[in-house]
């Protein structure tokens, strides 16, 4: 089991950013509903991946083909049972998505400075505390384009003025993002408008140099590589893959802080060529004008907190509680034509405990912290196996920040129609990170099951459904552009056996596929599709959801002749 989950875990992040094959999402999908550690790796993931927006342009695909070759030579780490300790390093470097966003070259990039650390925890402590005591960072990284070295990321920070992260290609910034820990700002060049937001992170990239989960092996220290720049000596730590293609020499002071670092490949003329190059410096003069949101006249500030609370506003929810260190709440509940119950709620910190975790890990990500998801409150009626529940179909979601936003529709099961004048909702809700760390230094749950978490009475005017769902699009399209992750949800499409057969083929050693070739028939991969709102027509959605809501009461006839056939055979 556990290789299954490394298998699983290591593919996680493309699921979240789409870059996963088509033919893989479906197994994966199926284990981690099945599965609460992978589960729980996801929704970390999900958070960390709110800090990769504002897509640059795409690096070389074979400096990408190298990098790839050389993180499946050097890592072969096996599951954590927390999810607090993720492979960052794997993480960042698997996805393809994630290596060629702009937030995410920066972390790309500088995080390259520490990944020969190893896990020699001396040198690793020294090194964070070196970097935390810094008071100011300014890092910059350069690629190799056509002969010449062309600035990828420049980063600075300032204790107490928060980090500044930009890209750039071509000599030209294309990607902004300012956090002063109080206000988050993010523009990306060719747009209008730059969003502006409560912090999520103050310490950036900073952060991610510290966060390098420990390798197997360490970094072998090189003197022949030692140098002298400026005076100070630098000290050469250096790694190479298996096959002796590949290198990063990394050089600390000797204070222990990392000063530059060259990633060098082998070529096919059996040349060595350093394509890659990054240098640091501590507790140098900056300027105040660099932390200044400055991104031209002409470009408007969208305030993402208030257009969230234009729909999402705590204090004019229905319902709420408190439960595990968050902040449950229900904006919204209608009854729907054909029996069905709309519902919006959300997720956030509570203010006491956001600020122990934030103290903790000085991030405000809501997914830092925790999650939900709904049960069906499934109740027995007899002893036959008839019950009542109310079947959760979601529709859309969005992360922003602090918030957790979902949309759904619940399917009345086992009722008679006169008699759902009331919704109740199954919660389960999970801790994440510095909150679930705390918690548990507390003895107190990390996570728990309400059933219910409230029952709340239905208005008995009735709204068209179509009037639901036009308004979840409409809502879905107009936030897309500010939030960090929102998507409308689809049904998967599962491969045909033939399609599975073809795969297979070319896949053998594939772990699914081995599955399939014993005869685990439900080993089988589905088919992609677009979860971003303006990938999708409504019409298309709209159809898709409702496909999903006539396969569940389809579903639940076939129970219920079922259960008849056993209430007849025990008379």
């Amino acid at each position: 089991m556990e290789n299954i989950c490394q298998n699983i875990q290591e593919q996680i992040p493309e699921l979240i950013t789409g870059t996963l094959p088509t033919e893989k999402v479906a197994e994966l999908e199926r284990h981690i509903d099945s599965c609460p550690a992978c589960r729980e790796y996801l929704e970390a993931l999900q958070g960390d991946d709110k800090l990769l927006s504002g897509l640059a342009g795409v690096m070389r695909p074979s400096i990408a083909r190298v990098e790839n070759n050389v993180i499946d030579a050097l890592e072969h780490r096996k599951p954590k049972k927390s999810v607090h300790t993720i492979s960052v390093w794997r993480m960042i470097m698997k996805s393809r998505i994630i290596k060629f966003g702009s937030a995410a070259a920066i972390i790309f990039c500088v995080l390259g400075l520490l990944v020969f650390f190893g896990n020699g925890e001396t040198l690793y402590a020294q090194v964070i505390k070196a970097i935390e005591n810094a008071r100011t960072i300014h890092a910059v990284t350069k690629s190799l384009d056509k002969g010449q070295w062309e600035k990828n990321t420049e980063v600075w920070y300032q204790q107490g003025k928060g980090i500044v992260e930009t890209s750039w290609r071509y000599g030209e910034k294309t990607y902004i993002r300012i956090d002063n820990g109080q206000y988050m700002w993010k523009y990306r060049a060719g747009d209008d408008y730059a969003k502006r937001s409560k912090t999520i992170d103050p310490m950036g990239v900073a952060r991610k140099l510290l966060n390098v989960d420990s390798f197997k092996k360490q970094a072998i220290r090189d003197p022949s590589e030692d140098k002298v720049v400026n005076g100070i000596r630098y000290l050469a730590y250096v790694r190479s893959n298996p096959e002796n293609t590949y290198r990063i020499v990394t050089w600390l002071d000797e204070a222990k802080r990392v000063r530059a670092w060259e990633k060098i490949h082998l070529l096919d003329s059996g040349q060595w060529e350093t394509y890659r190059i990054g240098e640091v410096e501590y507790n140098v003069e900056l300027s105040p004008k660099v932390f200044t949101p400055d991104f031209g006249e002409d470009i408007e500030i969208v305030e993402v907190d208030t257009k969230l609370d234009e729909y999402f506003r705590l204090e004019d929810a229905i319902f709420t509680k408190e439960a595990l260190g968050l902040m449950f709440a229900v904006h919204e509940l209608a009854r729907c034509q054909g029996d069905l119950i709309f519902a919006v709620s959300s997720i956030r910190p509570a203010d006491t405990w956001w600020d122990i975790a934030r103290a903790e890990s000085g991030r405000s990500g809501v997914w830092h912290y925790g999650s939900f998801q709904f049960g069906s409150s499934w109740k027995r009626l007899d002893n036959y196996g008839r019950g009542c529940s109310y079947q959760p179909i979601t529709l859309g979601e969005i992360y922003h920040a602090d918030l957790q936003v979902e949309w759904t529709l619940f399917v009345p099961q086992g009722f008679e129609t006169e008699d759902v004048k009331e919704c109740e909702l199954e919660i389960y809700m999970y801790n994440h990170g510095a909150l679930a760390k705390k918690r548990a230094e507390l003895d107190l749950p990390t996570r728990e099951r309400f059933k219910p978490i409230a029952i709340l009475p239905l208005p008995k005017e009735s709204v068209a459904l179509a009037q639901v769902m036009d308004k979840v699009y409409s809502i879905a399209n107009e936030l897309e552009q500010f939030v960090a992750f929102d998507r409308l949800t689809l049904k998967k499409v599962p491969f045909t056996d033939e399609e599975m057969e073809a795969w297979v083929k070319e896949n053998p050693s594939d772990w699914i596929a081995e599955r399939w070739l014993s005869g685990d028939k439900n080993a089988r991969l589905s088919h992609a599709r677009p979860s971003k709102p303006s990938q999708i027509s409504k019409e298309d959605w709209v159809k898709d959801r409702m496909d999903c809501l006539q396969e569940i009461k389809n579903n639940y006839k076939e129970f219920l002749q079922e259960v008849k056939k056993r209430e007849q055979g025990s008379r």
